[in-house]
């Protein structure tokens, strides 16, 4: 998709919102996650934006386990904390 640096994984990091922009927009699936207000980028309000981030998925080339956790706890433990699911749908 492009060479080192072009911006591939600032992409992603913005589309999970592990970074903010500063200008510009993003519209993904026809859901305006970012907008202009003159110099000023404006974020969709956060129920459209946990929709559209529900729809994006990112794989870390380096990532993190907790290690006192077994593998299917550290699958389980981000989908109850974070998409509020109960611990027997994730």
């Amino acid at each position: 998709i492009g060479p080192s640096g072009s911006g591939k994984s600032t992409l992603l990091r913005c589309l999970t919102q592990l970074e903010r922009i500063d200008r510009g927009q993003i519209e993904i699936c026809g859901k305006q996650m970012v907008t202009m207000n003159g110099e000023k980028a404006i974020y969709a309000d956060n129920r459209t934006l946990h929709d559209i981030i529900l729809d994006v998925g990112l794989v870390f080339q380096n990532f993190n386990l907790f290690p006192h956790m077994t593998v299917l706890k550290n699958i389980v433990e981000p989908q109850v904390k974070v998409l509020k699911k109960e611990k027997e749908e994730a």
